[in-house]
């Protein structure tokens, strides 16, 4: 992550001053942590979370966040390179991270669903205190969130457009990055979390509740569509992942093979965004990826 002065340390200091009691909310924010910072590791034996932060501020915020939910802790204080990083990690069922639909079932991947709007701000919020950055704006503008590569980060991308942000993306080593770079989009963007005084007072900021009300617009109606984006391409992936699996994928057409291959390979991205990759319209993609999902139902009622 670019290291960027002491503004960020003051904005995020504003974000831990917001206050959690419902246990959705305080799930939503972990599930923020966890794409950003943390780990889930899957043995034989158990299942447990993990997350490494530099922060005492942060890590106090963490456990809180896990009291609030319900799960067990564990606090270590580890050395590396002459500084201090608080280590968390707390055991947790499989079953249980199924239930609570912290993971899905067919990837054990992250997957964020909310809920509410507060929800959502709840899970942008952990992952900006676990990994984001902003430049003082005395300095320039910018803005990011980093993802680890292995996360699913489609729902995020569906996230950010339909509370009107319009993130550009990256490629960092084992790292997805999330940028903005424009002063307003930056402000609004800061609002929408719930800042105080720090960023609003440098930027002047004059308008912030047109500003709220331009962004919870339509946002009810817009999250039902993402819930249906969402499950359709959960149901598109399980069909590929079983169709590769049992070798199915090399008696289809060239254009069923194309549509599979640049799927997984761009996950995170929208069917529109895919189509525009392709040459095609959004309704064809549509169209090639339910006969997929048709030819896996096919193929599981033969066997």
């Amino acid at each position: 992550m670019e290291k960027i002065d002491n503004f960020t340390q003051i904005v995020k200091r504003d974000l831990l001053k917001i206050d959690i009691y419902k246990p959705d909310e305080a799930l939503s924010e972990i599930q923020g942590f966890l794409l950003s910072i943390g780990k889930i590791i899957i043995t034989k034996e158990k299942t447990k979370i993990n997350f490494t932060l530099s922060s005492p501020e942060i890590a106090r915020r963490v456990i809180k966040l896990l009291k609030i939910t319900g799960f067990n802790k564990s606090l270590k204080i580890i050395e590396k390179k002459g500084r201090k990083y608080f280590e968390i990690e707390f055991n947790i069922l499989l079953k249980d991270l199924l239930n609570l639909k912290i993971i899905d079932e067919n990837d054990l991947k992250v997957h964020f669903r909310p809920k509410s709007e507060e929800d959502i701000k709840s899970f942008i919020r952990g992952a900006f205190l676990g990994s984001g950055v902003v430049r003082d704006p005395k300095k320039g503008y910018y803005l990011e969130l980093r993802f680890q590569k292995e996360s699913s980060i489609f729902e995020i991308f569906e996230i950010l457009k339909i509370i009107h942000f319009n993130f550009k993306d990256r490629d960092r080593k084992n790292y997805i990055i999330l940028y903005l770079q424009d002063r307003e989009n930056i402000k609004e963007f800061l609002l929408y979390l719930g800042t105080s005084g720090s960023y609003m007072q440098v930027l002047e900021n004059t308008i912030i509740k047109d500003i709220r009300n331009k962004l919870t617009k339509n946002v009810n109606l817009e999250m039902k569509n993402l819930k249906k984006t969402i499950d359709s391409y959960l149901k598109a992936k399980d069909a590929i992942i079983y169709l590769k699996k049992n070798d199915l994928i090399k008696n289809l057409s060239p254009s069923l093979k194309e549509t599979i291959d640049l799927r997984m390979k761009y996950p995170y991205l929208s069917l529109n965004e895919l189509a525009k990759k392709m040459g095609v319209s959004k309704s064809c993609i549509n169209h090639r990826l339910r006969k997929i999902i048709k030819l896996k139902e096919r193929f599981m009622n033969e066997e």
